[in-house]
């Protein structure tokens, strides 16, 4: 019996280990994946926008975002916000996708 608690409580360790790295974007290549995923999901309405908010949320306070955030990604970054507004949220552009220069401003 005493064999079971530990194999539980081990498991439980595993478990809580795996979930710390869920989340993080480390390279540009990772960036560019999500950023692709959210793009397919927005565009086939298989997410609901507070997800997309949220999501972009947490790409835009990683910590490394602005060595992370290259040409193509910024554009799958872009598109995902100008969607993100066409479909009704109130937000502001951020100036990491939107110089103001640029035009872009809504």
């Amino acid at each position: 019996m005493a064999a079971k608690k530990e194999t539980k409580s081990s498991k439980a360790k595993t478990v809580s280990t795996d979930a710390e790295g869920i989340g993080k974007i480390t390279t540009t290549a990772e960036l560019k994946t999500f950023l692709t995923n959210m793009l397919d999901r927005v565009k086939e309405d298989a997410a609901p926008p507070i997800y997309i908010a949220s999501a972009m949320n947490h790409v835009l306070n990683i910590s490394d975002i602005y060595t992370l955030l290259d040409n193509e990604s910024r554009e799958l970054a872009r598109d995902i916000w100008l969607r993100l507004k066409a479909s009704g949220f109130q937000v502001k552009n951020p100036p990491l996708l939107f110089p103001e220069g640029d035009g872009a401003a809504l």
